[in-house]
């Protein structure tokens, strides 16, 4: 997964991407994003995701795959 931008100034809006992520059997994938960090994959679903993080802070964002 992969984020831009990492910092800045909050309101910041941050692009996610997860087209780095395989399959060894070349299975189909599906994409879970837990962008606010409330242990919920709820946020998002699809390859790449955009969330936009209003208070001023440290996130820990994750992808399921």
């Amino acid at each position: 997964m992969s984020a831009s931008p990492t910092s800045g100034t909050a309101p910041l809006t941050v692009s996610f991407n997860g087209s780095g992520s395989t399959d060894p059997d070349s299975d189909p994938l599906t994409y879970a994003w837990d962008l606010n960090g409330n242990g919920q994959f709820n946020d998002a679903t699809g390859v790449t995701a955009s969330f936009p993080y209003t208070t001023a802070g440290t996130y820990q964002p994750a992808l399921r795959v």
